[in-house]
């Protein structure tokens, strides 16, 4: 089997967006919603995994410094975080025949190497994984009615 991490294409956009519907489908979250994703997408930070030619997962990100809106109870100072070059998480999916094998954690490591101070990333209370992602490193730093604000300093 190979396999591959590699940028995402716009001509990848489509086939993307189409498994994150699926992945998501039931949930209301932003990775449920092609046009919002899409438009958070920033394709020169963005990463397809490739498995004998067909893509089967995919981490989103953007170059965007944290924020969040008057709906969040933050509970610490961000001012640090002003001065230092981050990335935006905006959606990590991995088809679900192919979890379990190593090829989400390849995913979730990408922004370790790419020279970055901090990931960040708004995660759905209704995905009920807040745990996972707590284990793998990140704390919550912000909580609205549906939403936790996770981050990670790299």
């Amino acid at each position: 089997m190979d396999f591959s991490i590699e940028l995402l294409e716009v001509e990848d956009l489509d086939r993307v967006m189409a498994m994150l519907g699926k992945i998501f489908e039931g949930h209301d979250t932003m990775a449920s919603d092609p046009i919002m994703t899409e438009l958070h997408t920033q394709l020169d930070v963005s990463y397809k995994a490739v498995l004998d030619g067909e893509i089967i997962g995919c981490y989103l990100m953007n170059e965007d410094s944290i924020y969040c809106d008057e709906d969040y109870i933050i509970s610490e100072d961000l001012t640090p975080y002003n001065r230092k070059d981050g990335i935006h998480g905006v959606a990590i999916a991995l088809r679900p025949e192919f979890r379990g094998r190593g090829y989400g954690r390849k995913l979730l490591e990408l922004p370790r190497k790419m020279g970055y101070k901090y990931v960040w990333g708004f995660n759905a209370k209704n995905l009920d994984n807040i745990d996972a992602w707590i284990g793998y490193g990140r704390r919550i730093i912000g909580e609205s009615e549906t939403c936790y604000i996770t981050l990670m300093d790299l």
